[in-house]
């Protein structure tokens, strides 16, 4: 036969166990804020604006646009500085290319050319056309287009 409990020991029984929901209900936020980051998608893609898209439409050769975005890592929120190379369409409303600024042959950053037509890369003679197709050199795809649309008149890419 079990002996009856006496009331100090049920209140301590009683006590430990409230605390122990109190520290639970406590300790899951802080659980759950700290891990978080493991969660969070880092790949996702971000949508980043270039400028309007009238200030790529009326010009003759490719446009460096620079931009900011922010990159996460973890905890870690940072802003970061980019550029890429902007092809306008021939006029008749296409959305204009984007291309990567890097080199596919050792990742240094390409600029374009007024006098020759093309973007040099200056590291090993590297050279690509309007269209940012291998015209010479070592590089061994052509310069990487970046997905881009319009919205509200602005010319975003996309990031990720």
């Amino acid at each position: 036969m079990n002996a009856p409990v006496s009331r100090r020991r049920l209140l301590a029984q009683l006590s430990g166990a409230l605390m122990g929901l109190l520290t639970l209900a406590a300790g899951l936020p802080a659980i759950g804020f700290l891990l978080s980051p493991l969660r969070r998608r880092s790949g996702e893609a971000q949508w980043v604006s270039l400028g309007l898209l009238e200030e790529f439409a009326g010009a003759i050769g490719p446009v460096r646009a620079d931009f900011d975005y922010e990159a996460r890592s973890g905890y870690r929120i940072q802003t970061v500085s980019n550029s890429v190379w902007v092809v306008a369409g021939n006029g008749n409303g296409q959305v204009p290319r984007v291309f990567s600024k890097t080199c596919t042959h050792l990742a240094c950053n390409v600029s374009w050319k007024d006098d020759q037509q093309l973007f040099v890369c200056p590291c090993h003679g590297g050279k690509f056309g309007r269209d940012g197709a291998v015209v010479a050199g070592p590089p061994p795809e052509p310069l990487t287009v970046i997905e881009s649309r319009v919205e509200e008149g602005e010319l975003q890419i996309r990031l990720g």
